[in-house]
């Protein structure tokens, strides 16, 4: 939003300014008024608003009626409110989809207008909202094109759009949105789109010329039939930035194509969908060629890790920051260390490494457990800030590991190794103590930690060191085996942990069909409500005590001041004087509150 240009006398336009009245009193504007008259800090404010605050904003004044309106229609996921707009709407009772009840007018269009341009983006699943009840048919979708006055574009200031289409017709209701305004296209087309439909629609989005800078596509069609079509779109993409395709769609024409774009910075994969591997999927036709790829920082692909390593090692692009592999058959120790081996030196400025191998059921009893020292060659890779394995069974780790790792990344701020393991063998599982080596070897920097452990509880009565975790704020505890009483899994969260950080267990991201839930979930349940009662307890207190110190300490600073001015020759207000602190030192001091505040939560269990 545009600044307001400033008047002469300095203030903004339709403000008042400051004046004197006869009595010396200034008629100004207040400083909180006037600030609720700024539209930049309106906007800063109704952003973060829900709906319903929103809608109440709109109806105070027209100044606040039109920040808060844009704000309401800035992103939506929900066509059928739009189209309320332009008349009344009924179900069909035969397919449960939706239609226009009469014809649309133009007034109805104009006011349509007023509303579609305010709309940057929105996100379209007729199944996702209410199943049927939400679809939106056909015959409306064409009296929208038929009628719309010049056939302009429907949301002339789109941005963003999100579609997810579960057959053709669904495909191509899309383009009465598609406009040369749209940066930011994501497409999902479902198991009942066939490759003739995708690929029309696809030659249809070459044909509109857009300028996207991002684009997202993800199928469950093979490659190969539609290859052609995503190649041809590719190359009249010159401005595209950032690419996500479904995986094993490396196909020679595609992969062409997308090396020939300037401006290509991130290359990514979607998620493998249930059902839809295959042993005849691959990614052989991957290859950074000389002058290909000259932009590219992040990249993604599905195969082996020799696969993987024939591409990276090879004309690997210089400024690759980001790395992600998912491979979906056994790997060993060996070919992850060579794999690595290859990266390192291939990309010395890797900021973020993601693993995700997943081995399918019935291979599981062939794979071994990574170890560490498979990872050892990755150490050369300095500026590491991410490193995430997914595995089916956990790596084991040790204090000692713990310091190289700390030593090695110094700037290293999310470190998650095996946290969901299928399999979760007791043998295989770090010590919980080894939260300690972490809060010792580890700066602030490290910010999200996720390990696979077991407690014991013995080990847990063992005096901590004086370390916390300081700058963790999420702890992912996975399927951790939480062993021995609840009383003392919290109370060694108490002397590791800081106030606020949140326990995660069985995470909600990992695939269900990959890793079900297990009875850990349901164990570490009342753990981590428990942490959470007594770190928000514990943190109200701390905030309590630090703003009592700051009151105390503003009303020395004011008292001390008057006596100055008054040339007082009372007992000098010396903050270090015993005498004159700024709060009481009688009794039981506030950090002593918060400890006994804690003590007393944890033998409330």
């Amino acid at each position: 939003m545009e600044k307001p240009e400033l008047s002469p006398t300095g203030a903004y336009p339709n403000l008042p300014v400051a004046s004197v009245g006869v009595d010396g009193a200034s008629n100004a504007m207040t400083l909180p008024h006037l600030a609720m008259n700024l539209p930049e800090i309106l906007t800063v404010i109704f952003r973060q608003c829900d709906d319903k605050s929103l809608a109440v904003s709109a109806q105070t004044c027209r100044q606040w009626s039109i920040l808060a309106l844009a704000e309401l229609w800035w992103f939506i996921d929900n066509l059928l409110n739009l189209f309320k707009i332009l008349g009344p709407i009924h179900v069909d009772d035969d397919t449960y989809a939706h239609d226009f009840t009469g014809s649309i007018a133009r007034a109805d269009w104009e006011r349509f207008d007023v509303y579609a341009r305010r709309i940057r983006g929105f996100r379209w699943c007729a199944d996702a909202q209410n199943g049927f009840n939400a679809t939106l048919s056909n015959q409306l979708f064409g009296k929208v094109q038929i009628h719309r006055p010049n056939h302009s574009p429907l949301l002339p200031n789109v941005k963003t759009i999100e579609w997810w289409a579960s057959n053709d017709e669904a495909t191509v209701q899309i383009l009465p949105f598609v406009s040369p305004s749209v940066k930011n296209l994501t497409l999902t087309a479902d198991s009942w789109c066939t490759e003739k439909g995708v690929g029309d629609f696809i030659m249809c989005l070459t044909e509109r010329h857009l300028k996207l800078v991002r684009f997202g596509f993800d199928t469950r069609l093979d490659a190969k039939d539609i290859s052609g079509a995503l190649s041809q779109f590719f190359r009249g993409q010159q401005a595209l930035q950032v690419v996500d395709l479904p995986p094993f769609h490396g196909t020679k024409e595609i992969v062409a194509a997308l090396g020939g774009l300037e401006s290509l910075q991130e290359l990514g994969t979607w998620e493998i969908q249930r059902g839809s591997f295959r042993e005849d999927h691959s990614s052989k036709h991957w290859e950074f060629l000389p002058g290909t790829f000259r932009a590219l920082k992040r990249f993604e692909m599905d195969d082996s890790f020799q696969r993987a390593a024939d591409v990276i090692g090879i004309n690997t692009p210089p400024q690759l920051v980001h790395v992600r592999l998912q491979i979906y058959q056994p790997a060993t120790n060996s070919e992850l260390q060579y794999f690595l081996s290859v990266l390192a030196p291939s990309c010395p400025l890797l900021k973020k490494l993601e693993l995700h191998l997943y081995t399918r059921a019935d291979l599981v009893a062939d794979q071994e457990p990574l170890r560490f020292e498979s990872l050892e060659p990755l150490l050369e890779c300095s500026e590491l800030e991410f490193l995430e394995i997914v595995n089916n069974l956990p790596m084991v780790l040790s204090d000692e590991n713990v310091k190289t790792m700390a030593s090695a990344w110094p700037r290293l701020s999310t470190l998650v190794i095996t946290p969901d393991p299928s399999e979760t063998p007791e043998r295989l599982a770090t010590s919980f103590t080894i939260l300690r080596s972490f809060a010792q070897s580890f700066p602030p920097t490290l910010k999200n930690l996720g390990l696979f452990m077991e407690i014991n509880t013995e080990e847990l009565k063992q005096s901590s060191p004086p370390y916390k975790l300081s700058g963790v704020e999420d702890l992912n505890v996975g399927r951790s085996i939480p062993k021995g009483t609840l009383m003392h899994i919290v109370a060694f969260l108490c002397d590791i942990c800081p106030p606020g950080v949140r326990l995660v267990a069985d995470s909600e991201w990992a695939p269900r069909f990959v890793y079900p839930t297990g009875i850990q979930e349901e164990q570490w349940s009342e753990a981590r409500k428990t942490w959470e009662n007594i770190s928000n307890k514990v943190k109200e207190i701390h905030d309590w005590e630090d703003g009592r110190r700051a009151r105390g300490a503003r009303s020395w600073y004011l008292d001390s001041s008057r006596d100055v001015a008054a040339n007082s020759t009372s007992l000098s207000r010396d903050p270090g004087s015993p005498n004159t602190l700024p709060f009481s030192t009688s009794g039981v001091s506030p950090r002593d509150n918060a400890t006994a505040e804690r003590t007393s939560g944890i033998a409330a269990l």
